[in-house]
């Protein structure tokens, strides 16, 4: 999963009102959930022949009491016209390569308490050389690594709340929350805590439907779209089957972007990339397509650990895993040796997994090979039934620390094997 920016919360949920076109900054009428954490309302007007934006957002966050300053992260190519709000008393702009730093200043306050902030600006967003994010007439994409939305700069917000997207005539959006669309405007909402408002657009959308999943594509080959359904299908299936008795992944919507570059997951939304290498429709390669469609829905319950700093590794290296076990089941043991082989050697001269004074964000070889290597070598240790256990109690409960997870992983697989892995991942 390719997330370079990541923000995580927690708030109430919210329903899904159908949207109506709006002019860009006006107001919201309809209630918005009392926020925990953050809540962002919006209102953004996509021009593709332009390749600007015009946007108007609302924010609730809650404030500390000592807090005299938020930072904001906004794409470096659009303009700011005006940040407000009863607490705002004013705002800087400091421009980067990557993004804009917006701070803004707060009134002080003597106590803790939820703080609204209003935010206008547009321009032509500029983006950077991976290829995900784009605004053209024949496809947009955006989502967190575009910085399209405010960001809050510190990482720990997840987004909830909703997005109004004004598009021309014709254009059909698929998008990460669910989504409700009338005349040019379709409506985004969060209801569960996501990384960001992440849509795809075109006037060519074309969809296909088998089970519980979904492909969406502009023209890809229709033997490959029915290879990445047939994918999807069995993902969902196998994953549903282990981990979904409470949560399971609703109907499924797996993105075939017309471009190279990485792809990444959002719960029950996964894009991935036609070119590059990332998708081929060779048949020979069902193996390696079902294991890249299999690890991003992994992550639709292997996301709760903060993915900007060193716990990140678990969302990564279970994920991986789990999929490399979907391998196994749907296509044996010679496939799943040949994966096994891919993250040992793959493994070979890293160092810590994670240790207690860790502060980094693993690096994506510790997170997709030495990880999951570990994770193979624990179930060797303690048996498959065992593992099924302690998997189903990750993937399924808000362990989010490492610490929390290998006293977990202690407590099923008992104190021997729980202290070798916590060693294991340390070295």
């Amino acid at each position: 999963m390719r997330l370079r920016w990541l923000v995580c919360v927690c708030l109430v949920a919210t329903t899904a009102v159908a949207g109506c076109h709006r002019p860009v900054g006006e107001a919201a009428t309809a209630p918005l959930p009392t926020p925990t954490t953050a809540v962002y309302d919006g209102i953004v007007e996509i021009r593709p022949d332009a390749g600007t934006l015009d946007a108007f957002w609302t924010l609730r966050l809650a404030r500390r009491a000592d807090a005299d300053t938020l930072m904001l992260l906004l794409n470096s190519g659009v303009t700011i016209a005006a940040v407000t709000g009863p607490d705002v008393q004013g705002y800087e702009v400091r421009g980067d390569s990557d993004f804009s730093r917006v701070a803004v200043s707060l009134a002080p306050r003597a106590d803790a308490h939820d703080t609204q902030i209003q935010i206008r600006y547009s321009g032509r967003a500029r983006f950077g050389d991976d290829g995900i994010n784009r605004i053209t007439t024949a496809w947009v994409e955006l989502g967190l690594d575009s910085f399209w939305f405010p960001v809050v700069a510190d990482f720990a917000h997840e987004v909830r709340g909703r997005v109004r997207i004004v598009l021309p005539h014709g254009f059909r959006v698929v998008a990460s929350g669910s989504q409700v669309s009338r005349g040019d405007t379709t409506e985004i909402v969060n209801v569960s805590s996501l990384p960001d408002f992440a849509f795809a657009a075109s006037p060519a959308m074309h969809s296909v439907s088998e089970g519980r999943a979904r492909t969406h594509d502009v023209s890809s080959p229709l033997l490959l779209v029915k290879r990445v359904l047939a994918s999807a299908a069995k993902c969902t299936d196998y994953l549903n089957a282990r981990y979904g008795s409470l949560n399971p992944i609703p109907k499924a919507d797996v993105v075939i972007a017309p471009r190279n570059g990485p792809g990444y997951a959002r719960h029950r939304y996964v894009v991935i990339a036609v070119g590059g290498g990332t998708l081929t429709d060779a048949p020979d390669d069902s193996v390696g397509r079902t294991h890249f469609v299999c690890h991003e829905f992994a992550h639709f319950w292997s996301i709760g650990a903060n993915p900007s700093g060193p716990d990140n590794w678990l969302n990564e290296g279970f994920a991986e895993f789990v999929s490399g076990r979907a391998v196994r089941s749907l296509y044996g043991e010679a496939a799943w040796i040949k994966l096994l082989t891919k993250w040992r050697e793959g493994a070979v001269g890293l160092g810590p997994v994670w240790t207690p004074t860790s502060a980094a964000r693993p690096s994506e070889t510790i997170a997709y090979r030495k990880s999951p290597a570990l994770l193979a070598e624990l179930e060797t240790r303690i048996g498959r039934e065992r593992m099924d256990i302690l998997l189903a109690r990750f993937m399924t409960e808000p362990l989010r620390t490492t610490s929390a997870v290998l006293d977990m992983i202690e407590r099923e697989a008992g104190v021997n094997d729980g202290q070798w892995f916590r060693s294991a991942i340390g070295q």
